[in-house]
């Protein structure tokens, strides 16, 4: 006879488990540990103790699935590059150090010109000569016209040549026509030249077919700031065409009081430098091949 509240299962012999155990303390009671079949009494209440674990193994088992779908949901937001070796890869397998501006944070920034954008990487410098001439350097190259600096625009080099040197006034873009912007920190002259001897920026414009129909921004602020900018965007078949036009004003850097030397004026501070800026862009796509 068995014991009183007690249930029969006929299995094979593994070792005792902790869960196993009767209300006593103590192992089940076992016939041999020979691999053949045994008959083991399971207590009631050691039954129902383990029946209270299965919430708890099956709460595991969702909270690991749910992880696994979150991690498979991150590694999908990884952005991808082209400026470290003109082949698409991700930034994480990107052989150089490189940074990613994106459309949400260049929004978010609140920066109305784009050399500003560069205050956000890490080892750019950015300041204003005047009112409408920008420096923008890495690691400290302290001159008006710094050299060896590739800005690219679609892949497009936007380096003069005459002051070997970036006017940022003539890129011919606004920052509501910026998709990203990828910077690479440091030498990349393998991939475009010797103009990429110090780090190399390549802005990437948004696409005429991702953006169709007309669009009108207008800005106005401190020192008499007024941009404007207005952009008709349209796919006719396989060709895609955005046209710019843009305005920008405002009066730039404050003439400085005078500085007193032996009582007598001595060199005053720069004069009034305003900015007044006209751009007009046209751009076209034809796509051989349909999307």
């Amino acid at each position: 006879m068995s014991p009183p509240y007690s249930e029969r299962w006929e299995k094979t012999i593994v070792p005792p488990l902790p869960w196993l155990q009767n209300n006593r303390g103590s192992a089940p009671n076992t016939r041999n540990h020979q691999g053949k079949t045994d008959i083991i009494h399971f207590n009631r209440t050691s039954w129902h103790r383990w029946l209270a674990t299965l919430p708890g193994l099956l709460f595991v088992s969702v909270v690991h699935s749910t992880e696994i779908a979150d991690e498979d949901e991150f590694l999908a937001d990884i952005p991808m590059v082209m400026s470290a070796t003109r082949l698409p890869q991700s930034v994480l397998h990107s052989p150089v150090s490189t940074t990613i501006l994106d459309r949400e944070m260049i929004q978010s920034s609140g920066f109305t010109s784009i050399p500003d954008l560069f205050r956000l990487i890490p080892g750019f410098q950015v300041a204003q000569a005047t009112g409408g001439h920008y420096v923008v350097t890495y690691h400290g190259q302290e001159i008006t016209f710094p050299t060896n600096l590739e800005v690219l625009v679609d892949g497009r080099s936007v380096y003069g040549n005459i002051l070997a040197s970036v006017n940022w006034n003539a890129i011919g873009i606004e920052l509501e026509e910026i998709e990203k912007i990828e910077v690479i920190r440091g030498p990349n002259a393998p991939v475009f030249g010797a103009n990429a001897l110090v780090a190399t920026i390549n802005i990437s414009t948004r696409q005429p077919y991702e953006e169709t129909g007309t669009w009108i921004h207008a800005t106005t602020g401190s020192l008499d700031t007024r941009n404007l900018l207005l952009r008709h965007a349209n796919t006719l078949g396989k060709l895609d065409y955005r046209i710019s036009l843009g305005y920008r004003h405002d009066t730039g850097i404050d003439q400085k009081p005078f500085t007193q030397f032996n009582g007598k004026t001595f060199e005053p501070g720069p004069d009034f430098d305003s900015t007044t800026l006209g751009r007009f862009s046209l751009r076209a796509n034809y796509q051989a091949t349909p999307r």
